[in-house]
């Protein structure tokens, strides 16, 4: 079963959600303006979401066969996020780019 949830707000036309398969969640930043999907995690220093690092080199057998399912976990969440972009509608995504760029603009100008 799979249950996302909303972690992040939009900013610059990013956000963050938590997909969960069996147990394990994935964050992932969505992109709508370049249609990209990134794995992250949170940063405490930087107060932010960054690349997720993975390191598979030097590990144990018993640590590898953990990552089956994380592995499994992370195809799930590229796949339920691919299918949250395809449903963005062109005309949505233009309303919405306009919208934001608007509101810089708008920011901007009050500084």
């Amino acid at each position: 079963m799979t249950k996302e949830t909303s972690l992040m707000k939009v900013e610059n036309l990013l956000t963050v959600k938590r997909y969960y398969y069996k147990g394990i969640g994935v964050n992932v930043r969505l992109d709508y303006a370049n249609k990209t999907v990134d794995i992250v995690e949170w940063d405490k220093r930087k107060n932010d979401y960054v690349p997720k690092d993975f390191t598979f080199t030097g590990r144990t057998l018993e640590y590898m066969n953990g990552w089956r399912l994380i592995i499994q976990a992370i195809d799930n969440a590229v796949v339920e996020a691919k299918k949250e972009l395809e449903a963005v509608k062109e005309k949505e995504t233009e309303r919405f780019l306009d919208y934001h760029l608007a509101l810089s603009e708008a920011l901007k100008k009050e500084k």
